[in-house]
């Protein structure tokens, strides 16, 4: 589904990081000519229970980058990632903002991300809708790519980084879905209302910081995190599955897990079929399959 902005966006500044190569601090970087419509917006799986409820903290600063992506989003066991970094989108005026908000583009690990944010909710009323978008490499084939991120997008007081909202999860970027994140990320009125006499509003003075933690995960088998709809086996890996003729899936899935055991497949091959009944011999029947 498609969204349209409305209006201008106000002046909007910008910081970006990226861990993978050396630091510059307050690198300066410039808005992407347009803007690709991020498709259908999915809600993303949060490794919180309860994705819609934002998690919100006060002593961890989201400019302490390293130790904000750690705490919340760390490298899960078994996993390479190919580079991390960070974005902190300052915007100086929220009330200004149109109905779809496009961050500047950022790169981490050679990779060119944006922020998606709908102030005023993605089909959803009275909340704040935030999604992190993937940005296709120039020359990539239209429909056959995947990048796999691990990421936290996080709202927080533009003057203290120490209150904020975050969530996070783990996406496989495709064609199909080229953004993920969360539909209700937080209700605007727990946006614009201190929560205590201690600790102001996110929201404060019309000003507000939105910050992504991207981790870049290596796969090598071009699988992971990976929904297998309009799965191409035979592309990917080479192999193509056994159909169902009918109360064989317990014989197919034994004929499989033989020939993927080399000493069984080997002696099967192994054996002379040359003058063998093709309508007779199990033994050809076997290799042919």
């Amino acid at each position: 589904m498609d969204h349209i902005s409305e209006g201008d966006l106000e002046p909007l500044s910008h910081l970006a990081q990226d861990a993978s190569a050396p630091r510059q601090d307050s690198a300066l970087i410039t808005p992407a000519a347009g803007s690709p419509s991020p498709g259908a917006m999915e809600d993303a799986q949060s490794t919180a229970v309860e994705a819609a409820a934002a998690k919100q903290y006060r002593g961890l600063s989201t400019l302490r980058e390293e130790d904000f992506l750690e705490a919340n989003a760390p490298l899960p066991p078994k996993l390479e990632e190919e580079g991390h970094g960070y974005f902190h989108w300052e915007i100086d005026n929220w009330m200004g903002l149109p109905e779809r908000a496009v961050s500047p583009t950022f790169t981490v690990a050679g990779h060119e991300w944006n922020i998606l944010l709908f102030p005023r909710g993605n089909q959803a009323s009275e909340t704040v809708s935030l999604y992190i978008e993937y940005k296709p490499k120039d020359g990539a084939d239209e429909d056959d790519w995947h990048v796999c991120a691990q990421f936290a997008l996080a709202i927080s007081n533009a003057s203290d980084a120490e209150v904020f909202k975050v969530n996070t999860a783990n996406h496989r970027f495709t064609a199909e879905e080229g953004d993920w994140g969360f539909t209700r990320f937080a209700d605007i009125r727990h946006l614009l209302t201190a929560p205590d006499e201690g600790t102001a509003a996110l929201i404060e003075n019309r000003r507000v910081r939105i910050s992504a933690y991207v981790r870049v995960i290596r796969d090598p088998l071009g699988v992971l995190w990976h929904s297998f709809h309009n799965y191409n086996s035979r592309k990917c890996t080479g192999y193509v599955g056994l159909k169902n003729q009918g109360a064989t899936c317990y014989m197919n899935s034994l004929l499989q897990s033989l020939y993927f055991t080399n000493e069984f497949r080997n002696a099967v091959y192994q054996i002379p079929t040359e003058a063998d009944d093709p309508k007779r011999s199990v033994a050809l029947a076997l290799q042919r399959v």
